[in-house]
């Protein structure tokens, strides 16, 4: 890419200045009617959506010269444009019309093939700006070619999105939705290792803030991670190997099972409080799966579920009786 390439893509991205966000949301809406051919769509539309006009125009200028300019043929995310990126994310980090621009260019891979390089080089810019992509729908995206290292994309939509060989090592996807998704060449290259258990490790579970990761092992022994930096928060200590553990909705508590006994555990800074322990003697299989509700008032395991939990006692159901433990 020549150096004057390189200096336009920022006057480009520039002419989007002034243009109304919501402009994005009507032309998204009208393409899925049907329309495969972006350009020629907005061009066609131009004449007849008075109040959007001006808006319109622009993002019509703006394809036309992005669809043929590096930004659209190239990655981004290789080594060759390191200081490039870095010049260009100086200019537009905190320049809010751009990064919806941006934005608007990853959904429009949904809908127009001829877009889904710089899309995805659109996503990769936005990572690498830190900007919050938490809690979005990427529904039907197609991402090719790049790196999304690092992208905290918790709580997002990916169903029937498209990834062709994109490096995702270390991205978040903590209750990520992803169903019908063609996810192909998918590059990993950094696994944090922690190491923390003397024996086989059987359950692993990230808090739903994603920010804790909890690890149950047959060295009896629960181990509560910070997942930002890899060390141990706190350690619990059993007399039994814990087969399996779970979050609550609030990540204020946790819940294990091993041979025998299942155990709620409430933590507060990292220190674990033992609210409630019982061993159920009628019962010989192993307690292994298991997973709370969201109000909190049920425990399901793999063969019987608490229908109610107080403050003083416990009514559970199993296949063979009624029975109240307190």
């Amino acid at each position: 890419m020549t150096q004057n390439k390189k200096d336009d893509l920022f006057k480009v991205l520039q002419l989007i200045e002034g243009m109304d966000d919501k402009i994005y949301i009507i032309i998204e809406k009208l393409l899925k009617d049907g329309y495969s051919n972006s350009l020629k769509f907005i061009s066609n539309i131009e004449n007849q959506l008075n109040a959007a006009k001006s808006n319109l125009r622009k993002i019509t200028n703006v394809l036309k010269i992005i669809k043929d300019h590096d930004f659209n043929t190239q990655n981004y995310s290789m080594e060759y444009y390191k200081e490039f990126k870095k010049d260009l994310i100086t200019k537009i980090s905190l320049n809010k019309k751009i990064i919806e621009f941006l934005k608007f260019l990853v959904h429009l891979t949904a809908l127009d093939e001829t877009y889904i390089c710089c899309g995805s080089n659109s996503l990769h810019l936005l990572v690498q700006m830190k900007v919050d992509l938490r809690e979005q729908s990427f529904e039907n995206i197609r991402i090719r070619n790049t790196s999304v290292v690092g992208g905290n994309f918790v709580r997002c939509i990916f169903n029937g999105s498209e990834f062709d060989n994109v490096d995702i090592s270390g991205i978040n996807l903590n209750q990520v939705l992803m169903f019908n998704c063609n996810w192909k060449n998918i590059q990993i290259h950094e696994l944090n290792k922690l190491e923390g258990h003397s024996r086989g490790v059987n359950q692993v579970c990230f808090s739903p803030d994603g920010k804790s990761l909890a690890s149950c092992s047959n060295d009896n022994s629960i181990v509560l991670w910070d997942v930002k930096i890899g060390k141990i928060k706190s350690r619990i200590k059993g007399k039994e190997n814990v087969k399996s553990v779970c979050f609550s909705p609030n990540t204020s508590t946790l819940a294990l099972s091993s041979g025998k006994i299942v155990i709620q555990l409430k933590f507060n800074n990292y220190d674990f409080f033992i609210l409630l322990a019982f061993t159920f003697i009628f019962l010989a299989a192993h307690l292994v799966k298991k997973s709370a509700n969201p109000n909190l008032k049920k425990l399901k395991i793999a063969i019987f579920e608490i229908i109610q939990i107080t403050q003083n006692i416990i009514i559970a159901f199993s296949t063979f009786f009624f029975f109240t433990l307190f």
